[in-house]
């Protein structure tokens, strides 16, 4: 994470961001999201554009958050770009989450092989994942925008 985007970042949380070292992923993710509260959801997205650069992207997921009760503080938050080969099992050894919302990442790339349908939940080891397409396509289609709330209507007990 560059630092114009944790700069850009820092004013929508109250605690310290911290990044880590790529190369060090299974040591070092936890330490990821140090400091950020999570009500047990973690948020993969898959971008070599920085919320920084793309501040669009960053905008689409806080209302998609906010749409299911949720703030940017409340999840954690991980580029998959920045750990490409970060696995389901090491996330869920590091990390406490119970629901997933991966964008622009394939269940195979986390070593999930499980069929997943994009934008309906998978449970996996007690927990729910939705794989759907990534933030800058969501965000151009209406469509995907309608089939990602309709994932989410059912993973948070939305009533629809």
């Amino acid at each position: 994470m560059s630092n114009t985007e944790k700069a850009w970042l820092q004013p929508l949380y109250k605690d310290k961001i911290f990044t880590t070292d790529p190369k060090d992923t299974d040591h070092q993710l936890g330490k990821a999201i140090d400091g950020i509260r999570s009500k047990e959801v973690l948020v993969l997205y898959r971008d070599e554009v920085s919320f920084g650069e793309a501040p669009e992207n960053a905008q689409l997921l806080e209302k998609i958050l906010k749409a299911v009760g949720l703030r940017m503080d409340d999840v954690a938050i991980l580029n998959y770009a920045d750990h490409p080969d970060t696995t389901f099992k090491q996330l869920a050894r590091h990390l406490d989450f119970q629901k997933l919302i991966a964008f622009g990442i394939q269940p195979p790339r986390l070593k999930v092989h499980a069929r997943a349908e994009p934008y309906h939940i998978l449970t996996l080891n007690g927990r729910q994942l939705i794989f759907a397409d990534k933030l800058t396509v969501i965000n151009g289609d209406q469509s995907q925008k309608k089939n990602l709330w309709n994932g989410l209507i059912k993973m948070f007990g939305i009533d629809g």
